[in-house]
């Protein structure tokens, strides 16, 4: 079954920002704690302080080069804006028609699951993890979060009204 012009760009940029931010995520993490065998999950140097700073930076990033390549992908018709009748008036819909706003609200809904995670290591009494288990769940994390975030900004970009 051949997916439609919209789904197979909506399903290759989430792949795409979802490899990307695995790589990003996976060397920023390398880079940081390569010389130590233990990440805790609170303080300065911490598993809190990383997956916040790099959720919201991220969720900012993907979110605006999500939107950006779905407009221009309007613009030179390789998909098709959304119909009124398609769109189903989610939270999604009220996002702001702006780039940047829509970035900075995606990267705010990082944090918010940031915050998820670390009170979820916090409940399991998960109080650090040896470097190769962060690695692999940051990558996991990051996988998880871009695609998501991609799949927001370009269901939200394909329904604007106007593209400039």
């Amino acid at each position: 079954m051949l997916l439609s012009r919209n789904y197979n760009f909506l399903a290759k940029t989430s792949i795409r920002m979802g490899l990307a931010n695995i790589s990003f995520f996976g060397l920023v993490t390398w880079l940081l704690w390569k010389d130590t065998p233990v990440v805790p999950l609170w303080g300065v140097k911490s598993m809190a302080t990383h997956i916040m700073f790099l959720s919201f930076a991220c969720g900012f990033i993907f979110c605006f080069a999500a939107t950006k390549s779905t407009r221009a992908a309007l613009r030179t018709n390789r998909i098709r804006p959304l119909n009124w009748h398609l769109k189903s008036q989610t939270m999604i819909d009220q996002l702001p028609r702006h780039s940047l706003h829509r970035a900075f609200f995606v990267s705010l809904m990082g944090c918010f699951l940031g915050i998820l995670v670390l009170f979820l290591f916090h409940l399991y009494q998960v109080q650090q993890l040896l470097l190769t288990e962060f690695i692999i769940f940051n990558m996991i994390y990051a996988a998880h979060f871009a695609a998501g975030a991609a799949t927001i900004s370009v269901y939200r970009a394909m329904g604007d009204f106007t593209i400039k």
